[in-house]
């Protein structure tokens, strides 16, 4: 008793199991991209929100070296920067003054 499934019923479930696999795929990439830059937005908010809050205060208090939200920052007075790190996030930043342009 050999059962045989003729192939026009098999080949069409395999393609339509296919496609729905190479769908799941391309949506698995694209939301990770997308979870990817969202993560990026976030971090870069945090930085910006770190330099302005870091200029204030230097501008307020002469501190050079601090913590904010996490962040660690630290003043270069000479070149007019601020380094701000966090776990593997290292970014250098202008330093905002209050002088009119």
């Amino acid at each position: 008793m050999n059962k045989r499934r003729p192939a026009y019923v098999l080949l069409p479930t395999l393609l339509v199991l296919f496609a729905f696999s190479a769908l799941y795929l391309l949506q698995l990439e694209i939301l990770s991209h997308d979870v990817e830059n969202r993560r990026a937005v976030r971090i870069r908010q945090a930085v910006e929100t770190v330099q302005i809050k870091a200029s204030t205060n230097f501008i307020l208090t002469g501190n050079e070296k601090g913590r904010i939200d996490g962040f660690n920052y630290q003043i270069n007075q000479e070149k007019q920067r601020i380094q701000i790190e966090r776990d593997r996030v290292k970014k250098e930043r202008t330093l905002l003054t209050n002088k009119l342009v």
